[in-house]
């Protein structure tokens, strides 16, 4: 377990076991540690942070942590997705028909926050209010997509190093940003292969799942093949979170796909999400 100090505080790293991710002890809301410690943790280390025991946090505190990866956060503008009694800048997402239901008991499938968007996530948190227990369902399973793209040969490498896949957010109804789409769907062409702009690492960027469309000069069937082959090759390895109330998971947006099981809707499941746009990402030098 590997600790670094923090003020009076101790904050310790426990790795998941799963190649990905580290449960992080020792946080004070009241009193957060470097942002340094964290940011190197998430983007250098682990990719996934999970921080367990954090029940009754509230609002701003949530967002205070959001900040520590990025100042500018999406806000969810559409009037009907509006569910958050403080802020636009958390979403509540659940299977309580009172609260929206923008989460549904379905299945999410693998995904990348924000990818349908030129403007995407690049760190995202998600905050367990009221999860559901194991047995109901409803995991989130996160999987490293830099790993995935280094264990390619160097030819398939190079084959897909300049292509541009399309996303799309389909039938979701989400959308985070002002509603300027008038009724139609958002989509947007994304580099396949990625270099982070904080430490220089290529990653395979949301290479199929939930919102794939299209690769850019490339035939349908050819594209979904190309695409679900880079995604088994990013999920063959990946840690399941198994959810407690007052769990907060952040995560490499850039660098990761994860996906949620179903839910089963006897049990009621309450989450809270907050995404941090990619240009506002600490630690990019805009000036070189």
């Amino acid at each position: 377990m590997a600790s670094l100090e923090a003020g009076i505080a101790m904050i310790t790293f426990e790795k998941t076991g799963n190649d990905i991710g580290a449960f992080v002890h020792g946080l004070d809301l009241n009193d957060l540690p470097d942002p340094g410690l964290l940011r190197k943790a998430l983007y250098e280390d682990h990719l996934l942070l999970v921080f367990r025991g954090l029940s009754g946090a509230t609002s701003n505190q949530l967002l205070e942590i959001a900040r520590i990866f990025g100042k500018n956060l999406s806000k969810y503008f559409r009037e009907e997705d509006r569910n958050h009694p403080k802020t636009d800048e958390i979403l509540i997402l659940s299977n309580v028909e009172e609260l929206g239901a923008l989460g549904a008991s379905a299945e999410l499938p693998w995904h990348t926050n924000l990818a349908y968007l030129p403007q995407v996530a690049s760190v995202a948190l998600l905050y367990g209010e009221l999860p559901t227990p194991p047995e109901a369902g409803g995991a989130t399973l996160f999987a490293d997509t830099r790993k995935a793209y280094d264990s390619l040969t160097t030819e398939l490498q190079e084959q897909i190093e300049n292509l541009q896949m399309v996303q799309s957010q389909g039938g979701y109804h989400v959308y985070p940003g002002e509603d300027v789409f008038g009724g139609v769907a958002p989509g947007a062409q994304h580099s396949l292969v990625r270099v982070h702009p904080v430490t220089g690492r290529k990653s395979l960027y949301c290479p199929g799942g939930r919102f794939f469309q299209s690769i850019e000069g490339m035939k349908y069937d050819d594209a979904y093949a190309l695409s679900q082959s880079l995604l088994n090759r990013c999920t063959e390895s990946a840690y399941k979170h198994l959810w407690e109330p007052g769990d907060l998971l952040v995560w490499d947006n850039l660098s990761t796909i994860h996906m949620r099981e179903i839910i089963d809707p006897s049990f009621k499941r309450v989450v809270h999400v907050i995404d941090v746009l990619e240009d506002e990402m600490s630690g990019i030098n805009r000036s070189s």
